[in-house]
C-alpha cells in the first residue's frame, strides 16, 4: 500500500492528519521555548560565601553585579568555575553551571 494512502486510510482524512501535525508541532515548541532556568549558584571567597539565584542565560557580568552588590566595588574580581576564569561576556550556561554549582572569587586590591 503506498506510504500516502495508509496515512490517509489511518486519519480519515487528509486535514485531520494535518490538524494532528499542526497540534503536534505546537507542542513541540512549546517545549523547545520553555523559560531559562534559574540555578542556585554558591559564590565563595576565602573569607565570606553566600547563594545567589540567577538564570542560566544570564552573563558572568550579571554575577559580577551582584557581587559587587554584596562585597563591594573596592577591588577588581576574579572569577572561577572548575578553575577557569570565567570571562564577563559570556553566558553563565557557557561553564556548565548547575543548581548548587559553586563560583570561587578572588579579590584583587586596586591600585591608588
Amino acid at each position: 500500500m503506498n506510504l500516502s494512502l495508509y496515512i490517509m486510510w489511518k486519519h480519515n482524512s487528509y486535514e485531520q492528519l494535518i490538524m494532528q501535525f499542526s497540534i503536534a508541532t505546537q507542542l513541540v515548541c512549546h517545549v523547545a521555548m520553555a523559560e531559562p532556568q534559574k540555578l542556585k549558584i554558591k559564590v565563595e571567597s576565602e573569607t565570606s560565601e553566600f547563594n545567589v539565584k540567577i538564570k542560566e542565560t544570564d552573563k558572568v557580568g550579571d554575577l559580577l553585579e551582584i557581587i559587587k552588590v554584596n562585597w563591594g566595588d573596592d577591588c577588581s574580581y576574579k572569577l572561577e568555575h572548575y578553575s577557569i576564569e570565567m570571562k564577563t561576556d559570556q553566558p553563565l550556561s557557557a561553564y556548565n553551571l548547575r543548581d548548587g554549582s559553586v563560583v570561587k572569587v578572588t579579590c584583587f586590591a586596586d591600585s591608588p
